[in-house]
């Protein structure tokens, strides 16, 4: 489920990655005194939250993906430090309690069992400005936004197979997920090279 919203989400920011900062900053800008303003008066915001959450989500990831330089070290850079940081936010972070304000930060999708799926918005922050950025760097549409939702796809898969008792944080999996689609793309690139006619008479 995740996957398909990460692919969604991703390619609304390739669209937007020419549009004037204004927009999604104003968006930005309105989505989080929102979510602030549910947070502090502790209201559970499920399911109509999930619409502010997707569009600071959006918002914050065409900021992100266009403000960084248009070459693929800084992203690396971005998502292995926040990687750590997120690995260290469930090693020494105690657990989260059902809060009703979660949902103003988190998209939320009801389960098949009738639990509450969450996706955090740092995580979808990511996949949008790694779309951004990847269509910066000229990338076309398919390999500009399947980092995300590859990622997200690795993620579920781990947590089929080992069902992780503590949670399960996400932005490493995103980090798996653009390092797989750069390897691809590097492959794609690397066969037409040697596809290519030779100048030499």
């Amino acid at each position: 489920m995740f996957a398909v919203v990460g692919l969604a989400v991703a390619s609304v920011g390739w669209r937007l990655r020419g549009v004037s900062r204004s927009l999604p900053g104003a968006v930005l800008g309105i989505g989080l005194g929102g979510a602030t303003a549910g947070t502090l008066a502790a209201i559970d915001g499920y399911p109509w939250s999930n619409v502010l959450v997707l569009a600071v989500g959006v918002a914050a990831g065409v900021l992100l993906g266009g403000a960084l330089p248009a070459r693929a070290r800084p992203m690396l850079r971005l998502l292995v430090v926040l990687s750590v940081l997120d690995g260290a936010q469930l090693l020494f972070a105690g657990g989260t309690g059902g809060d009703p304000s979660e949902s103003w930060f988190h998209l939320l999708v009801r389960g098949s069992q009738g639990n509450l799926l969450k996706l955090g918005v740092v995580d979808l922050v990511l996949v949008v400005a790694m779309a951004v950025h990847g269509a910066r760097r000229g990338l076309s549409f398919w390999p500009a936004t399947l980092a995300g939702p590859v990622g997200l796809l690795v993620a579920f898969a781990y947590a089929a197979l080992v069902r992780p008792a503590g949670g399960l944080v996400l932005v490493p999996f995103l980090l798996v997920g653009w390092v797989l689609v750069e390897l691809w793309v590097s492959d794609v690139r690397r066969r037409r090279s040697w596809r290519e006619p030779s100048d030499v008479a």
